[in-house]
């Protein structure tokens, strides 16, 4: 993995939604996942804010209480970062062949997803 881990839950008794670099996360009420630490330290931070404007938690108690959400919302950072060995020039060829199928596949799904609806459209 590219990354350390933290387990990130869900304090709140409604369905979250992470954001980070313009992709949303969605996290029910109660559950944890486990995003890399910056994610899940950012959406610490979104929760900690919502929580607290829906509290209407201001003054000069606020900086503690923030503290001490995130301590409740995040676990223990988790290890899992490695150093990945570079990939040869064939693990290269082959990975980069896999992805440029996959990528097929999806463009051929999508046209067949596609087709059905202009069907179902005529149809009507």
């Amino acid at each position: 993995m590219k990354y350390n881990t933290v387990p990130f839950m869900n304090i709140s008794e409604e369905e979250f939604i992470g954001k980070c670099d313009n992709e949303e996360y969605p996290i029910k009420a109660g559950e944890t996942r486990y995003f890399p630490t910056q994610a899940s330290e950012l959406f610490a931070k979104q929760l900690s804010e919502k929580v607290m404007d829906k509290k209407d938690k201001e003054g000069p108690d606020r900086e503690s209480n923030f503290k001490e959400m995130k301590a409740k919302i995040l676990g223990e950072e988790i290890m899992t970062a490695c150093v990945e060995e570079p990939l040869t020039f064939k693990e290269e060829v082959l990975e980069h062949e896999r992805k440029f199928k996959e990528k097929l596949k999806k463009e051929k799904q999508e046209a067949e997803v596609t087709k059905l609806e202009a069907i179902k459209i005529i149809k009507e």
